[in-house]
C-alpha cells in the first residue's frame, strides 16, 4: 500500500497484544526509520524471529518482492499450525503410552503368577493372592520400564531442544515418512521460490543461492545447501550445479534446471518446481492426521 516500514511496524506494534513484539516493532520501526533494512532489524530479536524469516526478508530484500514473500510466510505458518496440532495428539499418544503400558502389561504377569500360586480358597483369597503378584510383576518389570521410557522420552525432548539436532530430527521425520516429506516439500519450496525471484531479479548465481538457502525452514536441509560453495571467479557454477550438489533434488528437476539456463527460461522452470513443492507438501498436510 506504499507504506514505509518504519510506520507500518510502528502501526503493528501498537496492534499486537504479545509484549515483545510490541517492544520489538517499536524497535524496528526506529532501525528502518534510520535506514537499516528490516532483515537486519529482525535479526536482533531471534527469539521471535527465526534465523529462515530473517533470511526470507533478506532475500526478498534484495530480489524486491517483499509483498510476494510475506503472502508466502503466511502460507507456511497457516499449514506449519495445522501440522503442529498434529503432532501434538502424537506426541500426547506417545505419553499415554509411556506412561500406562508399564502399570497394565505386568497386570498379565501377575495374573499368570497369581493363577499358578493359587491354592484355593474365596475370592478374598484369590483377590489377595492376585494383587500381591500384580504388585510384584509391576514392581520386576513395569516400574523399571516405565522409569526407562520416561528416561528416553525426556532425552529426545532435551536433543530435540538443539536446533541443529532437532531440524535432523525432523528432516527424518522421526520415524514418519509422511512427516519427513512435508518438512522437505516445505523447505525445498521456499528454496526454489526465492532462487526464482532473485533470479529473476539478475542477481548472481552465487549470491542467489547463498541468499535462497538461507530462507529454509529447516537447518540440518539449510545447512546442506549453505555448504554448497558455486564460486564467483570466472566459469563458476549456474544453480542447477547447486541442485545436484546438494542431493536433495531428483535428476528429472536437475535436467530441468539445467535446460531452462540454456533457453533462458530460469525463472519460470524453478517456479514451477515450486508449484510442485508446495502442492507436494500441501497433499502431506492432508495425510498425515492418518
Amino acid at each position: 500500500a506504499g507504506v514505509s516500514p518504519a510506520s507500518a511496524f510502528q502501526n503493528l506494534g501498537q496492534r499486537s497484544p504479545h509484549k515483545g513484539l510490541q517492544h520489538a516493532s517499536a524497535e524496528i520501526a526506529h532501525d528502518t526509520a534510520h535506514g537499516v533494512a528490516i532483515s537486519d532489524a529482525m535479526s536482533k530479536y531471534p527469539e521471535l524471529f527465526p534465523c529462515f524469516l530473517v533470511g526470507a526478508f533478506r532475500a526478498a530484500e534484495h530480489g524486491g518482492y517483499l509483498p510476494e514473500m510475506i503472502e508466502r510466510i503466511m502460507d507456511y505458518y497457516e499449514q506449519n499450525r495445522v501440522v503442529h496440532r498434529w503432532t501434538k495428539y502424537t506426541r500426547g499418544c506417545l505419553w499415554l503410552v509411556v506412561l500406562l503400558a508399564p502399570p497394565i502389561a505386568p497386570f498379565g504377569i501377575g495374573f499368570v503368577w497369581a493363577f499358578a500360586e493359587f491354592q484355593g480358597g474365596g475370592s478374598a483369597d484369590a483377590l489377595r493372592v492376585l494383587g500381591a503378584n500384580v504388585g510384584r510383576a509391576f514392581l520386576r518389570f513395569g516400574l523399571p520400564t516405565m522409569l526407562i521410557l520416561i528416561a528416553l522420552m525426556l532425552l529426545i525432548y532435551l536433543v530435540g531442544g538443539s536446533e541443529r539436532l532437532g531440524a535432523r530430527l525432523r528432516a527424518n521425520g522421526l520415524g514418519f515418512s509422511l512427516y519427513a516429506d512435508w518438512i522437505r516439500a516445505q523447505s525445498l519450496e521456499q528454496y526454489l521460490f526465492h532462487l526464482s525471484r532473485l533470479t529473476q531479479a539478475g542477481v548472481y548465481p552465487a549470491t542467489a543461492h547463498t541468499l535462497a538457502a538461507g530462507a529454509i525452514p529447516n537447518l540440518a536441509l539449510a545447512e546442506a545447501l549453505l555448504t554448497i560453495d558455486l564460486e564467483r571467479t570466472e566459469g563458476a557454477a549456474h544453480i542447477d550445479a547447486a541442485l545436484e550438489r546438494s542431493g536433495l533434488f531428483p535428476l528429472e528437476e536437475i535436467m530441468m534446471a539445467r535446460t531452462s539456463i540454456q533457453t533462458g527460461e530460469v525463472p519460470s522452470v524453478l517456479q514451477t518446481l515450486a508449484n510442485w513443492y508446495k502442492q507436494w507438501a500441501a497433499e502431506r498436510t492432508q495425510q498425515l492426521p492418518r
